[in-house]
């Protein structure tokens, strides 16, 4: 998916989902076959190479213009033209260096025990053999390194001598069959990775001993950490993103209500969103989507999800004149993309105006492990919840964000479109028959929410009567617990009540039965107010005779156990928030990245994390197979411009301009980019725009907001696997990601800023 043109479709295979157009699913199903139902790295490459997907289409370019190329001999006047065009174009290459990448979804892919350790070995391969020494062993494949090319190709069966292990685990380890995973380069040394097949069962357990007593006698120092590295900088990425990102995650799941239908069923918010979330509020601080939720319009955005981007809906967010709730409409609603220009021209203008993106894609859950990992602490608390919430997530089919586009989309307004009554009767038709189009109210989950109560709070109602100086009003316990209570009153909340006060608390139906310690006159502080949710109060014990209320509610509740049920509210809040925030890092339609600042070198960079699913605008930055290049997002004058905005509490965003022409070798290319503030003149403008559209060109609009910082426990529990193994790379990965300064999403923006007409705009205009 994301590699094709095509539409691909689910396909299940060991409990895995893969999506597949079907021109693959066809070399799937006959690779499952030919290899006795193992699903093979070989054939993975195959189905990527195959001549129909980008990757091979690109190949075949290449090959066709090289072909065209020997056929067709250029004059020297072209010739010269194009070193020319070579020179002019230096001005926009970059020098900066390659971000490092980070995998999202990333979970302890490895099931067994690797060590680093260093044995002699003899790799032989089809009439060539070579000694070469192991960097990491475990019993399911090994590491070899040299200092010198390799002369083995990926894919190749090779056959492996361990000499020095043979005396003590006997002939086992001679001549055993490895599969050649990956050949890589690594600064002056090469790798190549080999994994042990399964029908290598004596080797495999003579080898997994082998790894046994190293760690029996050198311990945890020995023990590979790599994987765990790669987990823990995973989540934290996912955790810093989700909590950080301006964009708005929303999810389509299934409605229970209608078989076959889809609904929005849940909005995610956090610190850096509520901007975007609040031009959807009501004058009551409540939130209004049941404009954009309605049934048709989420079955539409449903299909465009499943087409994978190829063509991402734009949403207009707006105000009707003395209306409480806001209006939404999406472009395909309107008969043509002149109906929508002038719609943007007419409305533009009007307060609070918004244009999202909006990016949608199949649902990719994931893995099992994680997920488990993701839940425990509401698992612990209550099986039962914890499968409720899972059920929640199992109904997700699509998922995405809200991105705003408004200045790039308003940039339409001076394109000097002339005002039409006809477009402009056809979107008011429209916009008047959709008027009364609502559904139902997705629910709102804040991403970054942690249990905040230290003890067990049990659903209770009692009558209370609550003091508070002179005045008096009466309410009803909600729960109660040995040290607080939450209360509801029956009226209105009273004037001048803060929080901070200390009032007073009767319980008259447990004051009947106990006189000592008094119940009439228990010393609360509130502790929160929530005047417009059932004008309830959280309320903390406190004062001077603590000992003996603590007593008695403890043995109150321990002597009604059997009756009276937790409130799960905190836990289940909890670990909805953590798991939703999960699948929307994971299933990021757009690239995040996060910008560091390390004061004491004094240097700005940016890392970039890759999603689980490839798309085609993630396609764009692959200069080699399995490469990718986004340097243009890492040179250090847009980074400081970035940053400038950012302190200036400015919309810390701009567009990137790039496209990519071939480099010197087969399947190699180089991303060349400019901002619209580095265009020196209107000629070098001019030929950027007139060389992008002769290649693969993208515009990138990269949108930055200051970073969150999680609560500890959050982060404890995305490192304690790697901390049991080695503290200090936990501690130097919580030290690296508290240099984090901001955090973003890189954006296809390329049919806004870059389509025909645009493009035509800026070549008038240079002119």
């Amino acid at each position: 998916r994301g590699k094709v043109p095509y539409e691909c479709k689910p396909v299940t295979y060991r409990n895995r989902q893969f999506w597949m157009d079907d021109i693959s699913h066809e070399a799937f199903k006959n690779g499952i076959h030919e290899n006795n139902g193992l699903f093979t790295v070989g054939m993975f490459e195959d189905m990527l190479n195959a001549s129909h997907t980008y990757r091979g289409m690109q190949a075949q370019k290449i090959s066709a213009v090289e072909y065209a190329g020997k056929q067709v001999k250029p004059t020297e006047q072209s010739i010269a033209r194009q070193q020319q065009i070579n020179e002019d174009l230096q001005i926009f290459t970059t020098d900066a260096p390659t971000p490092e990448i980070i995998p999202l979804g990333y979970y302890e892919r490895r099931q067994e025990a690797r060590i680093q350790h260093v044995i002699k070995t003899l790799v032989m391969g089809d009439q060539k053999s070579m000694p070469l020494k192991t960097r990491d062993i475990s019993s399911q494949g090994i590491q070899v390194c040299a200092m010198h090319p390799l002369p083995f190709v990926e894919g190749e069966q090779v056959l492996v001598d361990f000499p020095g292990l043979v005396e003590e685990y006997g002939a086992e380890l001679k001549q055993v069959s490895y599969r050649v995973l990956r050949i890589a380069q690594h600064h002056e040394e090469y790798r190549m990775c080999l994994s042990c097949g399964d029908g290598q069962l004596p080797a495999r357990n003579a080898l997994d001993d082998f790894v046994d007593s190293v760690l029996s006698s050198a311990g945890r120092r020995k023990l590979d950490t790599q994987d765990r590295q790669i987990t823990a900088a995973s989540m934290l990425t996912e955790l810093h993103y989700i909590l950080s990102s301006g964009a708005v995650p929303l999810f389509i799941c299934t409605d229970p209500a209608s078989a076959g239908d889809v609904k929005i069923c849940t909005i995610g918010g956090n610190k850096n969103n509520q901007e975007k979330l609040d031009l959807f509020s009501l004058s009551n601080k409540n939130h209004a989507f049941s404009h954009m939720s309605h049934p048709q319009r989420v079955k539409k955005l449903h299909e465009h999800a499943l087409e994978d981007g190829q063509r991402d809906p734009l949403m207009a967010v707006y105000r009707e004149n003395n209306k409480a709730a806001p209006s939404v409409l999406f472009d395909f609603e309107l008969a043509d993309t002149a109906s929508w220009k002038q719609f943007v021209k007419d409305y533009g203008s009007r307060n609070h105006f918004h244009v999202f993106k909006v990016l949608l894609r199949p649902v990719s859950m994931p893995e099992s492990r994680k997920i488990l990992h993701r839940i425990e602490r509401l698992t612990e608390k209550s099986i039962d919840d914890a499968e409720d919430v899972l059920e929640m997530a199992r109904g997700i089919v699509s998922m995405g964000v809200l991105i705003d586009v408004s200045k790039e989309v308003l940039s339409w307004a001076d394109d000097g479109i002339p005002a039409s009554s006809q477009l402009a009767d056809d979107y008011v038709s429209v916009i008047k028959s959709l008027a009364a189009s609502t559904g139902p109210e997705p629910e709102i989950i804040q991403f970054g929410y942690v249990e905040h109560r230290h003890e067990d709070r049990y659903i209770v109602a009692l009558e209370t009567e609550i003091g508070l100086g002179k005045k008096s009003f009466s309410g009803t316990t909600r729960d109660i617990s040995i040290q607080g209570m939450s209360v509801i009153l029956e009226q209105p909340m009273p004037v001048g009540v803060n929080c901070g006060d200390v009032i007073r608390i009767g319980l008259p139906a447990l004051s009947k039965r106990s006189k000592l310690p008094d119940l009439m006159n228990i010393p609360y502080e509130i502790c929160k107010l929530y005047k417009d949710k059932n004008n309830l109060m959280n309320l903390k014990r406190t004062g001077n005779a603590g000992r003996a209320y603590t007593d008695f509610f403890q043995d109150l509740i321990k002597r009604n156990s059997q009756r009276i049920k937790i409130d799960m509210e905190d836990w289940i809040n909890a670990g909805i928030s953590r798991l939703f925030a999960s699948l929307a890092a994971e299933n990021s339609a757009t690239i995040p990245i996060l910008v560091y600042k390390d004061i004491e070198a004094m240097n700005t960079f940016i890392r970039v994390a890759l999603p689980t699913e490839h798309s085609t605008f993630l396609q764009f930055f692959e200069t080699n197979p399995d490469e990718y290049d986004f340097s243009p997002l890492n040179v250090s004058r847009r980074l400081a411009e970035l940053s400038t905005r950012l302190r200036k509490g400015e919309n810390a965003e701009m567009v990137v301009y790039m496209f990519k022409r071939p480099g010197t070798e087969a399947h190699q290319f180089e991303i060349l980019s400019v901002t619209d503030s580095e265009f020196q003149s209107d000629e070098s403008r001019k030929l950027f725009f007139e060389q992008a559209l002769q290649h693969d060109h993208c515009a990138v609009k990269v949108r930055v907001d200051k970073a969150c910082t999680p609560e500890r426990i959050e982060i404890n529990a995305m490192i304690e696997r790697l901390y049991e193994c080695s503290p200090y790379q936990a501690n130097k990965l919580i030290h690296e990601f508290s240099q984090l300064y901001a955090v973003g999403d890189l954006v296809d923006v390329t049919q806004q800023v870059m389509g025909h007409d645009c493009l035509q705009r800026v070549t008038i205009n240079t002119l």
